[in-house]
């Protein structure tokens, strides 16, 4: 069903009712059935951090930035607690000015995944909105059930937030990978007032 297409998990295992709902309108509202427009990971190599920042001291070899390295063979970890963390992407350069559309984000997960999570946006970094939230979910059934796909249909977006709320295991939070599937564009240019320069 929809779901099965969006979630990589059973749609009836680990998933409310009101999710289960929710997820399967907005299924039907993308089409998933059919083709999509083939988006870029428009995360890739960008600025990523941590909230609370743990990584200033330790655990360079699992700092954020692995998350979006765009490799499957490193990833994210925070140090073994199950406490409220988050994963923030920054998808333009500071010095850029632009912003973009998302269609999509990927989570990843090693098996420290989060029971409880929610996708945030913002369009200048300092306020944000929950787009998505993942309540109870329960251990998957298969390894390949821990990459979650999420559809989205966010428009002006600077950043994009992971939160993690609780953790399903003892060993915190990881992720192999998180991807934003979207486009992004440079703001125009100011335009000259010609008559004040005559």
């Amino acid at each position: 069903d929809a779901m099965d297409r969006v979630l990589k998990f059973d749609s009836t295992h680990g998933m409310s009712p009101a999710l289960h709902s929710r997820m399967l309108a907005d299924g039907e509202r993308l089409k998933l059935g059919g083709k999509a427009p083939v988006e870029a990971n428009v995360a890739l190599l960008k600025e990523a951090r941590q909230q609370p920042n743990e990584h200033a001291m330790s655990n360079q070899r699992r700092a954020p930035a692995y998350a979006v390295d765009g490799d499957l063979t490193t990833r994210w970890s925070t140090n073994g607690h199950g406490n409220s963390t988050a994963l923030v992407v920054r998808l333009q350069p500071t010095q850029q000015q632009g912003s973009c559309s998302v269609r999509e984000v990927r989570i990843h997960w090693e098996h420290a995944w989060a029971r409880n999570y929610s996708i945030m946006v913002s369009s200048n970094m300092d306020t944000w909105d929950t787009v998505f939230q993942a309540e109870g979910l329960r251990p998957p059934m298969r390894p390949d059930h821990l990459k979650h796909s999420i559809p989205l249909a966010a428009e002006e977006v600077l950043g994009v937030k992971l939160v993690c709320e609780e953790a399903a295991t003892k060993w915190g939070y990881s992720v192999w990978e998180f991807e934003v599937l979207g486009s992004c564009s440079a703001a125009a240019p100011p335009v000259k007032d010609v008559k004040n320069e005559l």
